[in-house]
């Protein structure tokens, strides 16, 4: 009897091993016949726009369903699928992929951070100097997976960018800029910060959902910089010197509070204000040259008061003058003086301190024994602040009115 049961378990047993050899494999395939993983390009997904390009074994993947937090992502070229969220994600949210094509199911996820950054280097029009590279400078809350910096441009045959990609943890940086033309006619520094996401599935390892979290971009000059030298700039006369490239800046356009400056002599511009300014007002030098515009404002603060030395204080030579003053408020910065005439004419020696400090010494060994006057001057100047493309070291240098009493020379 045993016998004829065996058999009876053989016969129901051996169609199921031929269904479990010969069946579908299901996504994870056989040795035979792999799975084909995916590959996932994320261009720019973001935390409103997404776009997402699709392939597998080398060619576009075509009518594969894609969402992104469970919105439809319709495919509109073969293997480029594209659509927006309802809302757009905010820090600490989680955009999630998936893809579903003929079984295979791969999904990424990326969670957002505070990764924002924000450019102390290269500032506004900056000068782009071809054939030298940029210098970046970024700071940003948190690390992403990487930042791009770029150095992008536009010419009459379109826009291109020199981009280079650095780890989440950097925040400095060199962009190359040998490739801009010399017919570009704008040009910008960018910068963003990138996310790869997690990925699950038969997924290609070279995958990238690359999320585009934040980014900002700041126009930059292609024309070399100007340098702006107030020559003593003040509350009421104005006198500036431009530079260019190391020459002298001629045929610029030049006004203060609106009020054309004559060019006396080359690259040195000069006028009055109607009005002298009071405290609280603003200075405003505008510059226009061959399509450069450059800004500098000055907000006038009071000026100071002298408390030492005192008028008719004796100047003894080779012994430092003590100045101490009061102020309401500080400027950039305090010039002390000593002044003299003699036969051979006015001069004097300068000290300039900090705009915060109210007391300082001048040396005195430069006074001439044969001076027939002197006098003690404490000067308030205010370097400005500009906007345009501008050299670092540009200064308005506008003085407000200054305090000074007369000393005597034994």
């Amino acid at each position: 009897m045993p016998r004829p049961m065996f058999r009876r378990l053989l016969v129901y047993a051996f169609p199921l091993l031929v269904a479990t050899a010969c069946g579908d494999s299901g996504p994870t395939g056989s040795d035979d016949d792999p799975v084909v993983p995916i590959l996932i390009t994320g261009s720019d997904m973001g935390v409103l726009f997404q776009t997402i390009i699709l392939s597998s074994g080398g060619v576009d993947l075509e009518g594969a369903t894609v969402t992104v937090n469970g919105e439809a992502m319709p495919e509109g070229a073969p293997g480029r699928y594209s659509g927006r969220l309802a809302e757009a994600l905010e820090v600490g949210e989680t955009l999630t992929l998936r893809v579903e094509s003929e079984g295979r199911v791969v999904t990424g996820s990326a969670v957002i951070v505070d990764a924002a950054p924000s450019l102390t280097a290269p500032v506004a029009q900056q000068y782009l100097d071809r054939g030298t590279a940029m210098g970046f400078e970024w700071t940003s809350e948190d690390d992403p997976d990487s930042f791009q910096i770029s150095v992008a441009w536009v010419t009459a045959a379109g826009g291109t960018s020199t981009r280079v990609e650095v780890d989440g943890t950097a925040r400095a940086g060199t962009v190359p800029t040998d490739d801009v033309p010399e017919d570009a006619t704008g040009a910008s520094a960018r910068i963003y910060a990138y996310l790869r996401g997690a990925f699950t599935g038969p997924v290609d390892p070279a995958s990238d959902m690359r999320v585009r979290v934040a980014g900002q971009s700041i126009d930059l000059s292609l024309q070399p910089p100007i340098t702006v030298t107030g020559f003593d700039m003040s509350v009421f006369s104005q006198n500036v010197r431009l530079e260019s490239e190391g020459a002298l800046l001629e045929g610029a356009t030049v006004s203060a509070n609106g009020v054309a400056l004559v060019e006396n002599l080359p690259g040195l511009y000069r006028g009055n204000l109607p009005a002298v300014l009071q405290p609280g007002e603003t200075l405003l030098l505008r510059i226009e040259s061959g399509g450069r515009v450059v800004e500098g404002r000055a907000t006038i603060v009071a000026s100071a008061s002298l408390t030492a030395p005192l008028a008719g204080q004796n100047l003894n030579r080779g012994t430092p003058m003590d100045f101490a003053w009061t102020a309401p408020d500080d400027p950039d910065s305090w010039s002390m003086s000593v002044n003299w005439v003699s036969p051979a004419g006015g001069s004097s020696t300068r000290v300039e301190v900090d705009g915060a400090t109210r007391v300082g010494q001048v040396p005195t060994d430069g006074v001439p024994v044969d001076a027939t006057s002197a006098s003690a001057h404490v000067f308030g100047f205010l370097r400005g602040t500009f906007t345009g493309p501008v050299t670092p070291e540009s200064d308005m240098r506008v003085r407000l009115p200054m305090p000074d009493v007369d000393l005597s020379i034994n």
